[in-house]
């Protein structure tokens, strides 16, 4: 347990990761080196893309007519590759641009995976958005000291 001021993305090259495992983070996790990192190790993840990220597309893979004739679902697949900070490496990803039918919000997902084709990529995050009502109860009925005795065994 830290400062609530911390930025939780100088924490995630602390996580214990495991071979072949995926994981999923929101874009306030966008840390490329770690991911480097990780993908190197055979680690995956899928991450939401930031705004303002930069990147270059290195090849278009084709998506379903269907979506792009209707303006919803996966309406770009492709590989990018993103510059390392403080390196002169990049690290090639699946970028997949997601338009969900039911708010008509368009999502970004990076994943270091390539046997998974983007929808599988936007399902993935979505899925992990079931969690959040969940952490946002504790949050609302637990002190964060409640944890700290947790994790210190003092209850």
């Amino acid at each position: 347990m830290d400062a609530a001021s911390k930025n939780d993305k100088d924490f995630l090259g602390q996580l214990i990761v495991k071979k072949g495992v995926l994981y999923v983070f929101d874009k306030s996790y966008m840390n490329y080196k770690v991911y480097q990192k990780w993908t190197n190790q055979g680690v995956y993840l899928v991450a939401r893309v930031n705004e303002n990220a930069s990147y270059s597309i290195v090849k278009e893979n084709p998506v379903d007519i269907v979506d792009l004739s209707q303006g919803v679902g996966i309406l770009k697949d492709q590989h990018i590759k993103v510059k390392i900070n403080g390196s002169k490496d990049f690290l090639v990803l699946l970028l997949g641009t997601y338009k969900d039918p039911e708010s008509g919000k368009v999502l970004k997902f990076l994943i270091d995976h390539f046997d998974y084709q983007a929808m599988t990529i936007a399902m993935i995050y979505k899925n992990r958005w079931a969690i959040e009502p969940f952490f946002k109860q504790l949050k609302q009925n637990y002190q964060l000291n409640y944890f700290s005795r947790i994790a210190n065994r003092e209850l």
